[in-house]
């Protein structure tokens, strides 16, 4: 039997209706009691809903399949202007999707931004980029996964390249073989800078050690001068 999920600890202030509660959001057989006018104004989706002809306009229910409830508790702690929302790079990843749903265009800033600044390379980011047409969050996450994420397999030890491992992940499984490729490059890439800074510096250090070689030969020639001139004298 598996463990069951941890709901974030947010839940709890969307629970129980209230005086102000006047919809229910239905995600993963839970109820989020919730105020539809601020959701309406945050999301032009939601005012769609809630105003349009659609059912959730006369049942002031709206039930989000293939959904996680984290996630949306998540995004109702953003609209909610009361509660207190410190986005974290773990969040911006899952919340940018609900963003781009929802149209939650400050939300969706806010999230590109963690996302730009965050250095925890790994391939969900790429995918995220690639989805939404990001040309510089694309570039930075390719960045990143070319300069620190394994493509190389452990064949000591019979385990994958973490880049394999990270593309059997559910949320990597729309991933173009192109946005692969060009990680693939990078990687390429990097390796040639890297030999040619190691190239450079050796280099240096054999000319150091040349310069230091000859110096010592014209003392040793110097030494041997002075010795036989005085040898002369005498």
């Amino acid at each position: 039997m598996s463990a069951e999920k941890p709901i974030c600890k947010g839940l709890y202030s969307y629970e129980h209706a209230d005086d102000m509660t006047n919809a229910v959001i239905l995600v993963e057989g839970k109820e989020l009691h919730v105020v539809k006018e601020l959701l309406m104004v945050a999301s032009p989706v939601f005012k769609a809903m809630f105003t349009g002809h659609f059912i959730e306009a006369s049942t002031n229910v709206v039930e989000l399949a293939n959904k996680d409830i984290n996630h949306i508790v998540w995004m109702l702690d953003y609209i909610y202007p009361e509660k207190v929302f410190d986005l974290t790079d773990e969040m911006a990843a899952k919340l940018l999707p609900l963003a781009e749903e929802y149209q939650l265009s400050n939300l969706r800033a806010q999230c590109i931004d963690v996302l730009l600044e965050q250095d925890t390379p790994r391939l969900e980011i790429v995918t995220l980029a690639e989805k939404f047409g990001l040309e510089e969050l694309l570039e930075v996450s390719i960045n990143q996964c070319a300069q620190h994420v394994q493509a190389e397999p452990d064949t000591k030890n019979g385990k994958e390249s973490e880049l394999d491992q990270q593309l059997k992940l559910p949320e990597n499984s729309r991933l173009s073989k192109d946005a692969v490729n060009k990680i693939l490059r990078k990687k390429i890439y990097y390796a040639k800078m890297r030999f040619a800074e190691i190239k450079t510096a050796v280099n240096g250090i054999l000319a150091v050690a040349m310069r230091t070689s000859k110096s010592d030969q014209d003392a040793i020639r110097k030494h041997k001068a002075a010795m036989s001139f005085g040898q002369g004298i005498f």
